[in-house]
């Protein structure tokens, strides 16, 4: 009988996946910020999350798993990332100077407008129904999270410009996500007798803004500028499947399947410049939300042992790169080639070293979704090999304090520009280190 419900979970679990597979490819799926994660424990883990999730942070990493959250959860996380990228430009670049270039000799060799990003957060889930045995049947949750430095200049892009893709992603937006998560075999089996595997799903809503902003440059010459953007909302959603969760093998017991998705997200934002002899207007895309879909898989080979194995998969097909088409850049628009979609594969450990203490461990690959810029663009993404470590401290029964450290490498790479005595080489290092408090405590 048990064989027969694990082969029919099996069997829920591929059909999702061919109706995932089946989502036109503008409606990709999952779409957290990819770039740096949220909360130090799934950091610490590289992020493979998708069915490991056992805190808020699963509104980050997977919805359905929020039902595996038995207390009330509260936790305030801050990550910061320290930056190191360079540029090597070599050859004749004048045929592609913009606007702003008098000379070839403003190209700096090494790229400055990166420094550091700041990133905070806050999430909670509520088990708002639960069983007299404290099983979570209904649960609901919220996150806040916002970068709080701007990484990379958005406006006046010139064409000659080196754009770093991955770093122009994340300047001063708050990403909010509300969601529910239900527990489908613990109702069928408390409302209908039903005893069937675990299955919990969630769903949600993922949005983020920027806000409204004015600037007064230079106040004697009466320049102004002014920026408006919309709130951006998309629908999250996810499944948690425990296929054997009443067998009598442990390790049989503790697997879970995960599957998330969120929708792809592009902010259109306007601009009204009065710079003193300069006057216009524009618009064009700058804020982007990865669509994604997600595959999770974590068991525990030992009492202590937690492992998680994730792979997303990223829509970058849909991103629309962020030059501006106004009447400053002569009203047209800048030509690109398509970005690919791409699988980040991720791999994750915790171990229990002590009863208060626990460590981490993980790493994921990202490879670049940009095409060589051989044109006008100079959009620049490089391959990345992530390395994570981390640990865990319980200090009391309601307060725990997690942190972590992430390396990031990124290979060389080079692109020549078709036609051109021209080419640009890339490369850079990440420091990601962050810090988690944690508080849970019963109704």
């Amino acid at each position: 009988m048990r064989a027969k419900k694990f082969r029919g979970t099996v069997l829920l679990f591929l059909g999702l996946l061919l109706l995932a597979g089946g989502v036109p490819g503008n409606a990709w799926p999952e779409g957290f910020f990819d770039i740096y994660g949220v909360g130090s424990r799934c950091v610490g883990m590289g992020g493979a999350c998708t069915a490991a999730a056992n805190d808020s942070t699963a509104l980050y990493y997977n919805v359905g798993a929020l039902t595996e959250i038995k207390k009330i959860n509260i936790e305030f996380f801050a990550i910061q990332n320290n930056i190191n990228l360079h540029l090597d430009l070599s050859g004749d670049w004048s045929a592609l100077e913009g606007l702003r270039k008098a000379n070839v000799d403003q190209l700096e060799k090494s790229y400055t407008d990166v420094d550091e990003i700041h990133h905070v957060g806050f999430s909670a889930v509520l088990p708002v129904v639960q069983t007299p045995s404290g099983e979570s049947l209904f649960s609901l949750g919220l996150m806040f999270s916002v970068g709080v430095e701007y990484c990379i200049r958005f406006l006046f892009v010139d064409k000659a410009d080196p754009v770093f893709l991955e770093y122009t992603n994340y300047p001063n937006k708050l990403n909010m996500i509300y969601a529910g998560g239900f527990n489908l075999s613990g109702m069928a089996k408390k409302f209908f007798g039903w005893n069937i595997p675990g299955i919990s799903v969630g769903a949600g809503v993922n949005g983020f803004f920027d806000g409204q902003g004015g600037m007064n440059i230079e106040g004697s010459q009466g320049a102004r500028f002014n920026l408006e953007m919309p709130l951006d909302m998309a629908p999250v959603a996810g499944i948690l499947i425990k296929p054997m969760e009443n067998s009598d093998n442990e390790i049989l017991k503790s697997v879970k399947l995960g599957v998330n998705y969120s929708r792809t997200m592009s902010m259109q934002f306007g601009m009204d410049l009065n710079l003193g002899p300069i006057s216009g207007d524009g618009n064009g895309y700058d804020l982007f939300h990865i669509g994604q879909w997600g595959l999770g898989l974590s068991f525990n080979p030992t009492r202590k042992l937690v492992v998680g194995l994730a792979a997303t998969r990223s829509a970058w097909s849909d991103f629309t790169p962020p030059y501006l088409e106004s009447e400053l850049l002569g009203g047209g628009s800048v030509e690109f080639k398509k970005f690919k979609d791409i699988w980040v594969p991720r791999v994750g450990l915790e171990y229990d070293l002590l009863s208060f203490l626990k460590i981490r461990g993980g790493y994921f690959f990202r490879p670049s979704a940009v095409p060589d810029q051989a044109g006008d663009t100079t959009v620049i993404d490089l391959d990345t090999h992530a390395f994570s470590m981390g640990a865990g401290l319980r200090i009391s029964d309601l307060v725990s304090v997690s942190m972590h450290g992430q390396y990031r490498v990124m290979p060389e790479r080079t692109m020549e520009k078709t036609g051109r005595a021209a080419s640009v080489s890339a490369s850079g290092t990440v420091w990601n280190l962050g810090l988690t408090l944690s508080y849970n405590s019963d109704f």
